[in-house]
């Protein structure tokens, strides 16, 4: 862009709309002009239109210049600035949008970045279409709305040249090259030569340049897995790329999405696409909001994601508006399609070597075969030569890989190899065989599995196995007991094959000890195989009754001689072992052995001891004793028993019969006999002396009343009388208004009418004495008969009588009156009573008895 700062005073109309009523700029002309022609050029579709400046903004303006022109420049830029316009813009608004661009009048700030934004991301039908906030619409680059908007000449659909170069990229730079229109053709020639910049619409040398023009390129390219192309040069895969640079506005969209932004009027700026990368490159930004540029500016390519593999179209837009310089610079490695050769193992997948071949759909393409050491060609692709199509092909060649195949002679049973080995280079499905060779002292046995075959995918290993052939192993018979050998026996063959012994049969011998197996392997040293035996040996146990001599039986054993064996002592009824054998365990010998074992015979013994009343056993004991033994019993002691009758002898000599002794034995008796007797009384502190069963007691006439106080004592004696101690209880029976208190009769168990004495044990013939002490209760009257009973129980034993367990006494109480026949009656009344008391008192004795 040619850069020009215009002064704030204003220019007059007449000179500007002679300024901008030219498509022309002078510039110097090309030095040369020669046209190029070979095969490395690639032709991709352009179409370009070149306008008149001054016609295409009076028709976007809407205003014819004269009108525009007479308007101040305020105005100026308040209508500019809706429209993308062609025109030397340098200045404030001279001539449509502009980087840099300052609407107020104190100044002007210069910015050579790049605008962004101008147009729409995607294309309609094709066209590029400018932002609605400008009056452009699609007028640019359509050639069908270009029309009547200063349009001087449309090219639709002519071919574009670009030259391919050493290093792989097809490029077009206007330093080096200007195009020549070819209208037989439609197509630009390229010839070599600056022209002083870009301008296609000029014919070589002409001095004066055409600007203000537009152009549309259409690039078909392949994009591959990988985003990256074959570099013949480099024989590298390399990035796929495309740059550009130039002044003014560039937009470059791929599958009609914009990709590259290089809008605006600005100085030679750059873009770049990196496939592999998804990145988009920029040299600088103008940023709108600071009015500064930012330099080297990295953005996203794709926004979805690095662009799918296949076939897409690139289309590139390119406008010279400012009318200064015009350049262009393009430069890309894409290709329109490509064939991948691809030299595989057939078996592993392993690729050995990879040969890419790119160029334009329709280009044919021969592959070739290539040679890698230890491997071979096995399959070929039906064709070698490609033809180019919208999509990347592949061609695989397949080489089969060549292996080891080593030959091992080894001894089968030590797994040592015993010859040198055989090593052959195959392919592999190649057929192969190997067979044995000879080795001395040596048996060829066998070959492993893989000795002939198809060779596999890998290095092998053939074994040969062998076997030593002079094997011996000899079979010795032995006496084990003399280390002498009776028998031998010897055979011949190859080392690991089987060889049997059996054992032999010898008169009175047996086999005692063989070898684990008796089918053995040959081995190369000499081998012994022995068999042991031992001679029989007899054992004979008799089983003797000691005293008659008599055999109660006998057992014979029998084994090898040096074994040992445990005898059996037999049991037999009625015996017993004499004693104990000094060993019951034998070694067998070659002579034969006698054993004596002596048994005794049992009688059993009997000995009872005999309740002789109730004929009940009190005792037993049973004795097993041997016959010859003498036998000495005697009696026995048992409580509260004694012997009446002992057997004829107490000492006997055993034989074979059982004997029974007894013992007889009478229970000890046992009786309590109670008597009771009155012995004082007290009456008022009045003392009276009593003795017997009856008594009489006087008192005078002012104490026969209920307040008097009364106090009776008894003397009780409980006697055993028979052979054997126990003990008894006594139980008194209170009389009819009288009582017993603890402080007079401490011994006494009271317990309402009736009191209780632990008389203790007695001992046959003891006796024991008790006193009780009665006492009148209050409100009773004294005078009268006092009835006493007592008894005595025994404590569980059983006595000879219960006749004398009770007694009875009777105490008469009268004042004092002088009438003797009074007296006497009364006492011979109190005697009745008694005596038919002690009659009650039998008859209710009698009765426990009888039950």
């Amino acid at each position: 862009m040619n850069k020009k700062v215009l002064g704030a005073s204003m220019i007059g109309a007449t000179l500007l709309s002679l300024l901008f009523s030219s498509n022309f700029s002078n510039t110097k002309a090309a030095s040369n002009c020669i046209n190029i022609t070979n095969d490395k050029l690639k032709y991709v579709n352009v179409s370009m239109i070149d306008f008149d400046a001054e016609s295409y903004n009076a028709a976007i303006r809407g205003m014819d210049p004269g009108t525009y022109y007479s308007k101040t420049m305020p105005e100026r830029r308040a209508i500019d600035a809706k429209a993308l316009l062609f025109g030397d813009t340098d200045g404030l608004c001279v001539g449509g949008t502009v980087n840099g661009f300052n609407n107020s009048n104190t100044g002007y700030r210069e910015c050579d970045g790049v605008q962004q934004g101008l147009v729409k991301s995607t294309l309609s039908n094709g066209n590029l279409v400018v932002n609605d906030k400008y009056l452009n619409g699609t007028s640019l680059f359509n050639t069908s709305t270009a029309q009547g908007k200063g349009a001087v000449e449309i090219l639709e659909n002519w071919k574009f040249p670009f030259l391919k170069e050493n290093n792989g990229y097809y490029s077009y730079n206007s330093e080096n090259y200007h195009v020549k229109k070819d209208y037989n053709s439609k197509k630009f020639e390229l010839h070599s030569g600056r022209e002083g910049g870009f301008y296609p619409f000029n014919n070589c040398g002409e001095s004066t340049k055409n600007v203000y023009f537009t152009a549309k390129f259409e690039i078909p390219f392949y994009m591959t897995e990988d985003g990256k192309v074959y570099n013949e040069t480099t024989k590298k895969y390399e990035d796929m790329i495309f740059n550009f640079s130039g002044d003014d506005d560039v937009w470059v969209f791929v599958d009609n999405k914009l990709v590259v932004d290089l809008g605006g009027v600005h100085i030679k700026q750059t873009g770049n696409i990196n496939f592999a990368t998804n990145t988009v490159h920029y040299s600088s930004i103008y940023n709108e909001a600071t009015e500064s540029d930012s330099y080297n500016i990295n953005k996203k390519a794709f926004s979805n994601g690095k662009l799918s593999a296949g076939m897409h179209t690139m289309k590139v837009f390119y406008m010279e508006r400012a009318g200064g310089v015009s350049n262009l610079f393009v430069n890309f490695n894409m290709q329109e399609s490509g064939v991948k050769t691809k030299h595989i193992e057939k078996y592993t997948n392993k690729v050995l070597d990879t040969v890419s071949d790119t160029g334009e759909i329709g280009t044919k393409i021969t592959t070739k075969e290539k040679h890698f050491e230890n491997h071979k060609l096995v399959q070929k692709p039906e064709n070698e030569t490609i033809t180019l199509k919208e999509k990347e092909q592949v061609i695989n060649y397949y080489y089969n890989r060549m292996y080891t195949a080593t030959v091992k002679y080894v001894d089968e049973i030590s797994g040592e190899e015993i010859s040198p080995r055989t090593i052959r280079q195959i392919y592999e499905d190649e057929n192969y065989s190997f067979s044995p060779i000879e080795i001395p002292k040596y048996k060829f046995i066998r070959a492993s599995d893989n000795s002939k075959g198809k060779m596999p995918h890998n290095d092998i290993t053939i074994t040969m196995y062998y076997r030593y052939n002079n094997a011996v192993v000899n079979a010795r018979y032995i006496d084990k007991k003399n280390k002498s050998v009776m028998k031998t026996d010897k055979k011949v063959g190859t080392e690991g094959e089987k060889v049997n012994f059996n054992e032999l049969k010898f008169d009175n011998y047996v086999l005692v000890d063989k070898p684990k197996e008796e089918e053995l392997l040959f081995t190369k040293k000499d081998h012994f195989v022995d068999y042991y035996y031992l001679k029989n040996g007899k054992l004979t146990v008799n089983y003797i009754d000691k005293i008659s001599n008599e055999k109660l039986d006998t057992k014979e054993y029998s084994g090898i001689e040096d074994s040992s064996v445990k005898i059996d002592i037999l049991q037999f009824k009625n015996y017993v072992l004499y004693k104990e054998p000094e060993k019951t365990e034998y070694i067998f010998n070659r002579n034969g052995e006698t054993v004596n074992i002596y048994y005794i015979h049992k009688s059993k013994v009997v000995v009872n001891y005999i309740d002789k009343d109730l004929n009940e056993e009190l005792d037993t004991i049973e004795d097993v004793v041997s016959e010859g033994t003498t036998y000495t019993t005697k009696a026995k002691e048992f409580e509260f028993y004694k012997l009446v009758e002992k057997p004829e002898k107490e000492k006997y000599t055993i034989g074979k019969n059982d004997i029974e002794i007894n013992y007889y034995y009478q229970k000890l008796k046992f009786n309590l006999k109670i008597e009771m007797d009155l012995k004082s009384a007290t009456v008022n502190e009045l003392f009276y002396n009593l003795k017997g069963k009856i008594g009489k007691l006087e008192t005078e006439i002012r104490d026969a009343n209920s307040e008097s106080k009364a106090k009776i004592h008894y003397k009780i004696k409980v006697t055993n009388d028979q052979e054997r101690a126990g003990s008894g209880i006594i139980i008194e029976t209170l009389p009819e208004g009288y009582s017993a208190f603890a402080e007079d009769n401490p011994e006494w168990i009271i317990n309402n009418n009736e009191v209780k004495y632990n008389v203790g044990v007695l001992e046959p013939g003891k006796s024991k004495e008790i006193e009780i002490v009665l006492t009148k209760d209050n409100k009773n009257d004294i005078c009268g008969q006092v009835i006493n009973r007592v008894k005595v129980v025994s404590d569980k034993l059983t006595e000879t009588t219960l006749d004398d367990n009770e007694d009875a006494n009777v105490l008469v109480i009268t004042p004092r009156t002088g009438n003797e026949k009074t007296i006497i009656y009364g006492i011979i009344c109190s005697l009745l009573l008694v005596f038919f008391a002690l009659i009650k008192t039998s008859k209710r004795k009698l009765a426990k008895r009888q039950k």
